[in-house]
């Protein structure tokens, strides 16, 4: 079951403690202000202190406009500190009509080096996840058992 955790102008941040996935989703097309970055770097803090290690993301940013290059390293910044502080992986819903700003992120998150995986159905990228969460504690099965 999904519990809002954060819901601010631009997004909406909830969590599934039971499959230990966050779910972000954008609001809208709004457009993204320098001070949008810090609350969101600190939300994203926040919203990992309610995880265990391993989680996954499913990021819904098919509402994304084209964002000023100024907000980059912000985005990789927040991207990078995710990525160092128990992400398993991430699937992410983009909008098939904007080639534009899914370039734009595209290079953001190659440069973040984020675990990601690119979707354009919310489901299709849940099932991902279910998948890749199975699997990786299908290895971990595996590794204790040889371990013993």
């Amino acid at each position: 079951m999904k519990v809002k955790i954060i819901d601010r102008k631009n997004y909406l941040i909830s969590i599934d403690k039971i499959k230990n996935r966050v779910y972000f989703q954008l609001h809208g097309q709004c457009l993204w202000e320098e001070k949008d970055m810090d609350f969101l770097f600190l939300d994203w803090k926040d919203t990992i202190e309610e995880t265990k290690k391993n989680f996954t993301i499913l990021s819904d940013i098919r509402n994304l406009q084209i964002q000023s290059p100024k907000l980059d390293k912000a985005h990789e910044k927040t991207q990078k500190y995710v990525s160092e502080n128990g992400l398993l992986k991430i699937a992410r819903v983009l909008s098939k009509n904007n080639d534009i700003v899914n370039l734009q992120f595209g290079r953001i998150i190659k440069r973040s080096e984020m675990p990601s995986d690119i979707f354009y159905l919310p489901q299709d990228a849940e099932e991902y996840l279910d998948k890749v969460v199975k699997q990786f504690e299908e290895s971990q099965k595996n590794n204790r058992n040889n371990a013993s």
